[in-house]
C-alpha cells in the first residue's frame, strides 16, 4: 500500500518571481512553453491551477510560474486525477461538471497528499503523542481534550449553542470508536489537544501556513495528528469570513462543518463515497450516527468501542425524545406527532411508532422548513404549520399551493408556540399570552390577545408546546411536563403536570 501523509487541508500559493530558462553543459534547454490561459488549452483562470495545487493533484513546492511553463500532458493528467477522485469522466479536459465541483464549498483539507512526516518543532508544553497503524497518523490515546480558543464574529451563533453543537459533533465519533472527549475551558483551553478556532485569511507567521479564500471556496480545515506542523498538529480552523448557523439552511451548517473537521483531526483523509461525512464538499446534514464508510474509516484506526461502553451511549439517543421537550406536538386522527429540529416522533395510545431517534421530517411533509414552531390539525383533515411571521398548509405529505402566508391572516402579530383547537374557537400561545381564534367568523375576539393567567387558571406563566387530543380536552405542555385542561372550565385538571414522554411516547422514564 502506498504511504499516505496526512497534513493541513491547504496550502498558501506563493507568486515567486518568473524562472528563466536553463542550460545543461553549455546547450540551452527551454521547457515546453504552453500558455495555460489561451482559450486553446483547458485552463481558464489561475484559480484551476490553484485548485489542484492546493488540494494535492499537482507537487506543492512548484510556484505558479513553473505551473505555467509545465508540460500540458502533466497538468492533464492531474486534473484527469481529480476528475476519478470525483468520479466524474477523466477526460483532463476542464468540462462544465469538473467545473462545477471547482466552484463549491468545500474542506480546505487536500484531497490526495504528498507531504511526508517531520519531526515535532514545537517546544509548546502541550502533551502530543501518536501511533502510526497502517500508514496513518493518530493519536495513541482515547482521552482527547479539546478547546473553543474564540466564536464566530458573523451570524447569530451564541457561545452557548456553539459549545453544544462542537460537543455534539465530538459524541457522534464517540458512537464507534473507544474515544472519549474532554472539554477544557478557560485558560486551559489553549492546552487541548485539539484546538478551535474562528481565524481570517493569512492566521499564522509560518508562510507556509494554509490561509483561508474569503466568503465560500474552503470553509474549514484542519491540521491531523503530528503530521509536521508542530504545535498545530490536531487543530481545527473555520473560516471567520463565513456565515454559520447551528440550525435550518440559511447559512453554511456549523455542526456538519465540525463533524467533517475533527474526522481529519482524529487522522482520517477525505472518502471518495458521497454518503460519507469525509466527503470534502459542503452538504446540509445533521444526522447524530455516521455513515458506514466513516465507521470503517475511525473504527480502523482506533478500533471498535466495547459492547460493556454502549449503555451511556444509548442514553444520550434516548435522549432524544424521552428526556427532551418538543417545540411542536400535534394529533391527528389519535396520532401524536412531536417535532423537534429536523427530526419528527410518531406514537399512540402510549406507544412509539417510529425509530427511537425519530425520522426526518421531509420523509413525512414534503419541503417543510426545518424548526417548525406549531402546528395542528383542522376540522377538514388539512394541517397547518407555524414558524416566525408566517405559516404553512398541508394535505397529507403535500402543501398546498399558495403557502407559506403571514399568519397576520388571523390578526396574529406575534411567533406562535402552541395552538389549541376547540370546537370554533382555537386559542394561539404566544410568549405569555393566548390570542382567541373564532374559525367561524375569521377574527381574533374582542380584546385578546390577553395574559395566558387571564384566560387559564393553574398554568406556568409561559408554555411549550400545546395540542388538541381525541378526547376533546386541551394539552397544554411546559418543557417536559403537560397539563390536561377542560375546555370549559380552562383549568388543568386534578393530578396534573405529568410527564409527557411517558404518557405518550412509550418511555418508561424520562432519562
Amino acid at each position: 500500500m502506498a504511504s499516505v501523509y496526512i497534513h493541513v487541508c491547504a496550502i498558501l500559493i506563493t507568486v515567486l518571481t518568473t524562472i528563466g530558462g536553463s542550460s545543461l553543459q553549455g546547450v540551452a534547454v527551454d521547457p515546453p512553453q504552453v500558455n495555460l490561459f489561451d482559450s486553446d488549452h483547458f485552463y481558464d483562470t489561475l484559480d484551476e491551477l490553484t485548485y489542484l495545487r492546493n488540494n494535492g493533484y499537482i507537487t506543492r513546492s512548484k510556484s505558479i510560474q513553473i505551473l505555467e511553463k509545465q508540460d500540458e500532458v502533466g497538468l492533464k493528467s492531474a486534473l484527469s486525477d481529480m476528475q476519478g477522485f470525483f468520479d466524474l469522466n477523466a477526460t483532463g479536459e476542464l468540462d462544465n461538471e469538473t467545473r462545477k465541483i471547482m466552484k463549491q464549498a468545500r474542506c480546505g483539507f487536500s484531497d490526495l497528499e504528498e507531504g511526508s512526516q517531520h519531526p515535532e518543532n514545537s517546544t509548546s508544553n502541550r502533551v502530543r503523542r501518536f501511533n502510526v497503524i497502517g500508514k496513518h497518523f493518530k493519536w495513541d490515546t482515547g482521552r482527547i481534550t479539546y478547546g473553543i480558543l474564540n466564536y464566530p464574529t458573523k451570524g447569530l451563533i451564541t457561545p452557548k449553542s456553539l459549545h453544544f453543537v462542537i460537543r455534539k459533533a465530538f459524541e457522534v465519533w464517540s458512537l464507534y470508536a473507544p474515544i472519549n472527549f474532554r472539554e477544557l475551558t478557560g485558560r486551559e483551553a489553549n492546552q487541548a489537544l485539539i484546538r478551535i478556532a474562528f481565524v481570517k485569511g493569512r492566521h499564522a507567521s509560518d508562510p507556509d501556513h494554509p490561509r483561508f479564500d474569503g466568503p465560500s471556496g474552503d470553509l474549514a480545515h484542519a491540521f491531523s495528528p503530528r503530521t509536521g506542523w508542530g504545535d498545530t498538529d490536531g487543530d481545527i480552523h473555520f473560516d471567520d469570513d463565513e456565515v454559520f448557523t447551528v440550525r435550518g439552511r440559511s447559512a453554511y451548517h456549523l455542526y456538519q462543518i465540525a463533524v467533517h473537521e475533527i474526522g481529519h483531526a482524529l487522522g482520517l483523509l477525505h472518502s471518495k463515497d458521497r454518503r460519507s461525512i469525509m466527503w470534502p464538499m459542503y452538504r446540509y446534514w445533521t444526522e447524530n450516527r455516521l455513515p458506514s464508510d466513516d465507521v470503517s474509516a475511525i473504527q480502523s484506526l482506533y478500533g471498535k468501542r466495547a459492547p460493556s461502553n454502549l449503555p451511556a451511549l444509548k442514553t444520550m439517543f434516548r435522549r432524544t425524545y424521552c428526556g427532551t421537550s418538543f417545540p411542536v406536538v400535534f394529533s391527528i386522527q389519535g396520532f401524536i406527532y412531536a417535532i423537534r429540529g429536523y427530526l419528527f416522533w410518531k406514537a399512540k395510545d402510549g406507544k412509539l411508532l417510529t425509530a427511537r431517534d425519530g425520522k426526518k421530517v421531509s420523509t413525512q411533509w414534503n419541503d417543510l422548513p426545518v424548526n417548525i414552531k406549531a402546528a395542528y390539525a383542522r376540522p377538514d383533515g388539512t394541517v397547518l404549520f407555524f414558524k416566525g411571521n408566517n405559516y404553512w398548509k398541508y394535505n397529507g405529505p403535500y402543501r398546498i399551493v399558495g403557502y407559506p402566508r403571514p399568519i397576520s391572516d388571523f390578526g396574529l402579530k406575534q411567533h406562535v408556540d402552541g395552538i389549541v383547537a376547540v370546537g370554533s374557537r382555537t386559542y394561539f400561545f404566544h410568549g405569555k399570552k393566548v390570542s382567541k381564534y373564532i374559525e367561524s367568523k375569521g377574527r381574533l375576539a374582542p380584546g385578546y390577545p390577553k395574559p395566558i393567567s387571564k384566560v387559564f387558571s393553574g398554568l406556568p406563566k409561559t408554555i411549550t408546546n400545546a395540542f388538541t387530543y381525541t378526547d376533546g380536552q386541551a394539552y397544554i405542555l411546559h418543557e417536559k411536563k403537560y397539563y390536561r385542561v377542560n375546555p370549559r372550565l380552562r383549568r388543568p385538571d386534578w393530578g396534573y403536570p405529568r410527564d409527557f414522554t411517558i404518557d405518550f411516547m412509550g418511555c418508561s422514564d424520562t432519562v
